[in-house]
């Protein structure tokens, strides 16, 4: 075959990815496609990518093409990215030092893809004289086999670089017919054990919970698109990759071809799953206090009021202690605050210790404490107040070095029932403070009934 005469200034194309480019090699024998075939699937690899891929001039470093993933990741336009140079777009804008390397790498790049055209020397010949886009716009037989080679390297290009898995798909039989090198490092299965066999043969998509049956298949021709959200993809080495599955149909030349796109998706639940943790570990401390441990006032009345409609639309009991050390001002003036403190981290301890699960412990203030006891009589929560007055005398603490004296450390406590005592949290909590208050004034460590 001749390089034709005509000689037409051409430009050298270079792909930017998100990853290094590399030079490229096709893992295993492909047959050639079809300019328009290369075309259709270069294109919606381009437009379906999640890296973000920028076509810049091989010489001149403007940018020609910015897939939509791109787009969104920098809040640009396509209009306001075509014909900017990389270092001249805001997100990532360089000093001159930097620019000059990017400039020189952008030649490097170029460089890598003619590297694989080295075998054909017509093609190369090409390239070298500047004539690739005069080859591929010309449309004689011999420039026809150029145009070729041009439109499928642009396609496998792609194809081999994209940093997700992706299987081609027949759409008429569910063979599969090519695999990109992503999917075969994530899964760890040789390329012959993907191509040429059906898509719900595959041992990758048979185990570990994903079924791609023939029924899905089915399904995917009917719909021509079928998207899993989160699936255990599994490797040849016996893990579990949670994985996105995207299935679309398209059409090449009236042909219909699946695209199944298949996204590690490890990263984005590890993400997902410290965001659960971290909000719930925020929602737990918004009800907690912090000292205690035991939850804090606002979430004790908050749930009063959700118990007390409970058992009113149910008939049930429910009783409320109200708990106060007795001489804690005096244990604060002889030991300090900080000793204080840890008294009451003390106490907390001992009332999460001794309550059921419904029920809700919580610091209402001071050295005052709450206890509402859902489906419980006042005799029974009269029980657990002289329970807890005798355990408290049984606390030991050792602080700063000496052992605290705590044999007078008494409790006293007040306790009020539901309906008997009030109808809402806020008379129910008077009655349960009045009965505190009494218990008190006859003498400490002592409880008392409201009423």
């Amino acid at each position: 075959m001749s390089i034709p005469p005509k000689k037409i200034k051409g430009k050298r194309i270079v792909e930017k990815t998100t990853v290094a480019a590399q030079p490229m090699e096709v893992a295993g024998e492909t047959e050639p496609i079809a300019p328009q075939e290369s075309e259709s699937r270069y294109r919606r690899l381009f437009e379906t990518a999640r890296d973000g891929i920028l076509i810049l001039d091989g010489d001149t470093g403007r940018i020609t093409d910015a897939n939509p993933f791109l787009q969104d990741i920098l809040g640009y336009a396509r209009s306001e990215l075509i014909g900017k140079a990389l270092w001249e777009i805001g997100p990532v804008r360089m000093p001159k030092k930097a620019t000059k390397r990017t400039k020189k790498q952008l030649f490097v790049e170029n460089e890598s893809l003619r590297t694989w055209l080295e075998e054909d020397e017509e093609i190369l010949r090409a390239i070298r004289s500047g004539d690739w886009d005069a080859l591929i716009l010309s449309g004689s037989g011999g420039e026809q086999m150029i145009t070729l080679k041009a439109s499928e390297l642009r396609y496998r290009r792609l194809f081999e670089a994209t940093q997700e898995g992706i299987l081609i798909v027949d759409a008429a039989t569910g063979t599969i017919k090519d695999i990109n090198p992503f999917l075969i490092n994530m899964s760890g299965y040789r390329r012959d054990e993907f191509v040429e066999n059906k898509l719900w043969e595959i041992d990758a998509f048979k185990d570990g919970g994903v079924n791609l049956s023939l029924s899905a298949f089915e399904t995917l021709q009917e719909n021509e698109d079928i998207r899993y959200e989160d699936l255990p993809l599994h490797a040849k080495d016996g893990n579990l990759i949670p994985v996105e599955f995207i299935s679309n149909v398209y059409l090449v030349d009236d042909e219909k071809v699946i695209q199944c796109n298949i996204r590690d998706i490890t990263k984005r639940k590890q993400a997902q799953d410290a965001l659960i943790r971290s909000e719930a570990l925020l929602r737990e401390q918004s009800v907690r206090d912090h000292l205690t441990g035991l939850f804090n006032r606002r979430y004790m009345e908050e749930t009063l009021d959700r118990e007390l409609l409970r058992a009113s639309r149910k008939q049930l009991p429910l009783s409320i202690i109200m708990l106060d050390v007795d001489d804690f001002k005096r244990f604060n003036d002889t030991y300090g605050h900080a000793a204080g403190d840890a008294i009451l981290r003390e106490v907390g301890n001992l009332l999460s210790g001794h309550v059921r699960a419904d029920d809700i412990a919580s610091r209402y203030g001071g050295d005052e404490f709450v206890i509402v006891m859902p489906d419980s009589s006042q005799e029974v929560a009269r029980e657990r107040a002289k329970l807890l007055g005798e355990k408290v005398c049984d606390l030991h603490l050792r602080f700063g070095g000496q052992n605290l004296e705590l044999e007078a450390f008494r409790f006293s406590s007040g306790v009020a029932a539901f309906p008997e005592d009030g109808p809402t949290s806020a008379t129910i909590l008077r009655a349960v403070d009045d009965a505190l208050y009494h218990a008190k004034r006859e003498g400490r460590g002592r409880e008392s009934d409201a009423g």
